[in-house]
């Protein structure tokens, strides 16, 4: 902005100055004075840095430079009316007038503010298209009036113009991106409030459920203490001494005893399902850490799983009739909210990350040039960076580092995955803290085959395979020219969504279960790109050990991490080509690979090994 100011200053005195004759060395003082008295030039405000400002702080800062665009333009004008009329510079700018366009207001709270529902992205949506829009226009204004004031340079006849070098093209690319990702936003914001509504719903058909089976119990425990008072009595009426208890009595005090300790679990089982109900219900009302939120109430409901299979487990024999089915629904309506809740907090944690990219695009849009202090972008699951992140952006650049075949065979990842050690350099694992391996590739062809890792195997496990893979086939890469570029898949993951690859065949996700030791996508194809998602469940926490081949270039994204680059060589299939020391999370982890394909075969393999956590 401070290059704009001198040049306007030059432009104005040579304005005044380029009247005057060759022979003539300067201009009178005394004129010059006239010309200027009583003119006072627009003072410029300080940069402020884009990654310091809101979405409502960029417009607002936006629509004031626009302003500064439009004055600035003004005393221009003024300068050249004053030479050719004379005027003073005062009076050439009072009678030069530029109308400034009203931009529309827009809501600083919405823009601001964490989306909560479907809803709240739906006005975050409609605020933000009316920033993209009045910034659109600010853009076209401010580069209709400085290119006024631009000499296009000579052309020969029928050379094409000029490209306007202020305002980048890439700017309509990141609109359409942008769009997408709203309407992924949207979609988001439904499936979040669909699934805890779901949820919602499970758990008190559970809790129906339960309290029903709590009835039962009631009941038949009703009964048979009547019958054992009965019992008893009729043992007192007969004035029978130290008589040893019936097999009847004995048999239904079993059965009582059996019940109430039903009852108890039943009870505990009720309590916990109903805590969970209102954590639920209190999530709604929660602005921040509701991603946060979201894993506690899975944590919360595989712990009220466990209580109501325990209390389905312990109904005897004689009651599995009548109280069983109760139970049995309970434990499947509280499993079904568990996996609704599962998907909410996997939703709100991608949900998060668009809105920060977001807030990254729309401060970026067209106001690089004009604010001086540089924009950023970012595009949902971690390949591409905004405004505010710069610890997730340190994150990435560590982990992309380390994750090159260059890097190492063997390198330790779980410090950087944790926003640890970020700027320690790359080092090999000594071969005293590898695992051990497999001794040839008979083993790994019988290697078992999984995509859950209960809490056991914290106590060890052998090499296995990741069989269960969706697979997006294929995007055309004609002599590796498309090796750097990066697909939507990087950006946005939808496996509802539907691609064309650049020779213009249709793709979509299908899934495909593969035996090891390698997976190679059907049909196999030379110079393509395959996209690969699973996800590994992780009953807790822990540490393991990935193995990780391809043929030919291959990476790997563990919860939009980046954990592998293989080398760009031609290269054969091998199962040890690099091994990864990584972290996953309890829950559900998310694993994206790309392979490419160069000349004849292609294959990829990822094994997992679970060392004895320390």
């Amino acid at each position: 902005m401070k290059s704009i100011w001198i040049l306007i200053l030059s432009i104005a005195f040579f304005c005044l100055l380029r009247g005057q004759s060759p022979e003539e060395e300067m201009a009178d003082p005394d004129q010059i004075r006239a010309l200027i008295e009583r003119f006072e030039l627009i003072q410029i405000r300080e940069n402020r840095p884009v990654s310091d400002l809101t979405v409502f702080e960029a417009y607002t800062e936006a629509k004031a430079l626009e302003e500064e665009i439009v004055q600035l333009f003004r005393e221009i004008r003024a300068a050249d009316l004053s030479l050719i009329q004379g005027l003073t510079l005062h009076e050439s700018l009072e009678a030069t007038l530029t109308p400034l366009s009203q931009r529309q207001q827009v809501d600083a709270t919405i823009l601001n503010s964490t989306a909560r529902s479907a809803e709240d992205v739906k006005r975050y949506q409609e605020e933000l298209g009316v920033v993209l829009r009045e910034t659109d226009a600010i853009v076209e204004n401010a580069r209709n009036l400085l290119n006024q004031f631009r000499s296009p340079p000579p052309s020969s006849p029928g050379s094409p113009p000029e490209e306007n070098p202020v305002f980048s093209s890439d700017q309509a690319f990141d609109m359409s991106q942008l769009m997408e990702m709203m309407e992924q936003m949207e979609q988001l914001g439904q499936q979040i409030s669909e699934g805890m509504q779901d949820a919602e719903i499970d758990l008190e058909a559970a809790l129906v459920e339960i309290k029903r089976a709590d009835e039962k119990v009631d009941s038949i425990r009703v009964e048979l203490q009547i019958k054992i008072r009965r019992l008893t009595q009729s043992m007192e009426t007969e004035e029978v001494k130290e008589l040893e208890r019936t097999g009847e009595l004995e048999v239904a005090e079993s059965r009582e005893e059996h019940l109430k300790d039903l009852s108890q679990k039943i009870e505990s089982a009720e309590h916990v399902v109903s805590g969970v109900v209102e954590d639920l219900r209190a999530m709604r009302d929660v602005s921040e850490g509701r991603v946060e939120a979201a894993e506690t109430i899975v944590r919360e409901l595989s712990e009220a799983l466990a209580a109501v299979e325990e209390a389905d487990a312990a109904v005897p024999e004689p009651q599995r009739e009548s109280v069983g089915p109760h139970t049995a629904e309970a434990v499947e309506r509280v499993l079904a909210a568990r996996q609704s809740m599962e998907s909410v907090a996997s939703d709100l944690a991608a949900l998060e990350m668009m809105q920060q990219g977001g807030m990254g695009m729309g401060m970026g849009m067209g106001m690089g040039s004009g604010m001086g202090s540089g924009s950023g972008s970012g595009m949902g699951s971690g390949s591409g960076s905004g405004t505010g992140r710069g610890s997730a952006i340190a994150q990435q650049q560590a982990l992309g580092n380390l994750a090159r075949s260059s890097s190492g065979r063997w390198v330790n990842l779980t410090e950087q995955m944790r926003g640890r050690n970020l700027n320690a350099p790359a080092s090999e694992v000594p071969p005293s803290d590898r695992p051990e391996l497999w001794s040839g590739i008979g083993d790994l062809r019988n290697a078992p085959s999984s995509r859950k890792i209960p809490s056991a195997a914290r106590q060890g496990t052998d090499w296995f395979f990741v069989d269960g893979w969706y697979v997006l086939s294929r995007y055309d890469n004609p002599g590796r020219a498309n090796i750097q570029k990066v697909y939507p898949p990087e950006s946005i993951l939808d496996l509802n969504a539907r691609y064309l690859s650049e020779d213009g065949k249709p793709m979509r996700w299908e899934y495909e279960n593969f035996a090891p030791p390698v997976m190679i996508p059907h049909p196999p194809e030379e110079w393509k790109i395959y996209y690969f998602y699973t996800e590994l469940f992780a009953e807790e926490e822990m540490e393991v050990w990935l193995a990780i081949g391809s043929d030919d270039r291959s990476d790997l994204w563990i919860n939009d991490l980046p954990v592998w680059h293989s080398s760009n060589e031609h290269k054969p299939w091998r199962p040890d080509e690099g091994f990864r020391k990584v972290v996953l999370r309890q829950g559900r982890n998310k694993i994206l690979a790309r392979l490419e394909n160069g000349q004849l075969g292609l294959g990829l393999s990822v094994f997992v090994k679970v060392e004895p956590q320390r």
